[in-house]
């Protein structure tokens, strides 16, 4: 067999991983759609009326990317650590 074609195998803390991430897409997108009514947002001088779906769908977002960023921003230091 030619080492080209050995693919490496997923480890179990990488199939929980995806796990959870996907479970908490399911749970957030049955929380988002189950709150579709008009709710009125304040940001600093606005008021900003949209539906509860939306804002929560933002505040989601919003936290996935700070996560990724993080994660990211992570990442070069556990790589810097391996290589010593």
């Amino acid at each position: 067999m030619d080492d080209a074609t050995v693919k490496p195998r997923m480890t179990l803390t990488h199939k929980l991983k995806i796990a959870a991430v996907v479970l908490s897409l399911v749970i957030v997108a049955i929380v988002i759609f189950q709150n579709t009514e008009q709710v009125q947002t304040k940001i600093l001088f606005m008021t900003i009326a949209m539906p509860r779906a939306v804002l929560l769908f933002i505040t989601a977002a919003l936290g996935f990317g700070a996560g990724l960023l993080m994660g990211l921003r992570r990442a070069p230091a556990r790589r810097g650590r391996a290589e010593d």
